[in-house]
This record gives C-alpha cells, structure tokens and sequence, in this order.
C-alpha cells in the first residue's frame, strides 16, 4: 500500500480521490483538501496502479501532480445533506419535465409558488396560469434541460434556501440560468419561485436591446 495515517488511497472511503476523464484526458480533484503526503503518495499510486481498469499516460500524471503541488484549492466543496436534498429534488423536478410527468412536476412547487419565464410578460402563479401551461407543454411531450453548476445557500434559521444554476436545453444546446426559492414545509423542500432567464454574452447585450425594442413595438402594433 502506498498509504500513510493521513491519506489511505486503497479504501475508497478515506482516500482523496482523482477522476479519470475518458473523454477530455485530463485528471481533476475532487475533494476538499488534497495535502502534501497525499499527493505523493497519490502520484506514486497512479504510477503503479491502473484506475478504472485505464492506462494512464504518465506525462499527464505529471503535469496535474505538479499542478497539485503549486495549487490546488478545492474545486468541489463537499455538500452537505441539506444542499444534497435540494439539487435531488431540482435534478427530480427536471427529469420529470423531461418524462412529461405532470403530478410528479407539480408537486415540487409551494400552493403559491410563482414560475417566472424568459417572456417579459411571462409572470405566472402555479394555478391556474402556470399548471394550464405545464399541461399544455407536457402533452406536447415536455421540455428537457440538464442542470449544472448549481450554488445554494440558505436563511439563518435553515427553513428558506435560494439557489441559481445554469440549464442547457437538450434539444437545441441552448443555455438558461434558473433561479429560485424553495421553502421547508413540514421537512420537504418545495419550490416557491422558480425564475428562467436567458444567458447573454455582455458583447451582444446592444444587438439583443435593439431587437426586443423592435419586437416590443411590434407586439404594441397587434394589440
């Protein structure tokens, strides 16, 4: 074993461990604190013994252990239970928009919970405004986004939290930042606003203003 006292790298539990990326070939941490012993007991590890059943390439080893040993800060906080709850019931309330699963959808919302679109007149109160629209979606088969680079934080008391994320369409690539509020209720979080804006870069913002100005107006002409 390569282990010391502080850093076991054969139990899976205790060590600190590296993810081999099939695609991209890169080698990145994962916990929080990642010190001196362990990472070179690590690189020895990775030396001597394939992870994943893959053969490293040691140059890549190399670079990221020396990397490691000028600076790497944690680049994945340990959640606590708390923040692990919530991103299950937002990656839960996503997946059920992405099975057309209405009750399932619906059920993660407060009675009073708002939905506010990327529309400037899209403002809806869960009923009847915002479940008639979900209906209506969801027989047309649904809308499915994967969830990434969610950031929670919470009320002092611990009974309101506040979250943002970035949300990539799955049918067209497109990327949204969603917002919101969710509520403890008799220990279940549920969503009491949920906010989807567009992402725009700041170098378009002029070309974007010029074009909801002209929809604006044209929008004005129809009514």
């Amino acid at each position: 074993s390569v282990a010391t006292s502080d850093c076991s790298l054969e139990k899976p539990a205790d060590r600190r461990l590296f993810l081999w990326t099939e695609k991209s070939k890169i080698l990145a941490p994962l916990l929080d604190s990642v010190n001196m012993d362990c990472r070179t007991n690590f690189a020895s590890y990775l030396f001597n013994k394939d992870l994943a059943g893959q053969t490293m390439n040691k140059n890549i080893i190399i670079m990221s252990f020396v990397l490691g040993l000028i600076s790497f800060p944690s680049l994945s906080q340990e959640r606590s239970s708390e923040e692990r709850q919530i991103i299950a019931i937002l990656d839960d309330f996503h997946d059920a928009a992405a099975q057309a699963d209405t009750e399932r959808y619906l059920a993660h919302f407060t009675d009073n919970a708002v939905f506010i679109g990327t529309d400037e007149q899209e403002r809806w109160p869960l009923v009847p405004d915002f479940a008639d629209y979900v209906a209506r979606g969801f027989a047309a088969g649904g809308w499915d986004y994967s969830s990434v680079n969610k950031n929670i934080s919470f009320s002092s008391d611990g009974s309101v939290a506040w979250f943002d994320e970035i949300s990539i369409s799955n049918s067209n690539g497109g990327h949204f930042r969603g917002s919101g509020v969710l509520e403890n209720i008799n220990g279940e979080w549920k969503i009491a606003q949920y906010v989807l804006s567009f992402v725009v870069y700041n170098e378009l913002w002029e070309e974007v203003l010029e074009l909801n100005a002209s929809e604006r107006e044209n929008q004005q002409r129809l009514r």
